[in-house]
């Protein structure tokens, strides 16, 4: 169930992902660009899931990315408290990146 294919590719002025999960059971479409940050470290964009429209159902959304660096063990850390969480729960710079009061336009 973790087996994920796909394409990356750089464009102007970010990076583009077409991801499908085993079976091509779903199938996204990222786009992310570098954000101004003090590391430079950060990228923000929007996904957008494949699917049939209908009116309760999120097709796009906006993402945020923090490059980890290449510590294995920081890289560990963060996936073992990864997850689902409350908005209030996110460090205030990835809220203000995230916007979730704003229209996605």
């Amino acid at each position: 169930m973790r087996q994920f294919k796909g394409h990356v590719q750089k464009i102007e002025d970010g990076i583009v992902a077409m991801v499908s999960r085993r079976n091509a059971m779903t199938f996204t479409f990222n786009f992310i660009s570098p954000v101004a940050s003090f590391d430079r470290n950060f990228w923000q964009g929007y996904s957008t899931r494949t699917v049939n429209e209908a009116v309760n159902n999120t097709r796009v959304t906006r993402i945020v990315y923090e490059y980890l660096g290449t510590s294995t063990k920081q890289v560990f850390a963060t996936t073992r408290g990864a997850g689902f969480c409350e908005f209030d729960d996110l460090p205030s710079y990835h809220q203000r990146l995230l916007r979730p009061d704003e229209p996605f336009s």
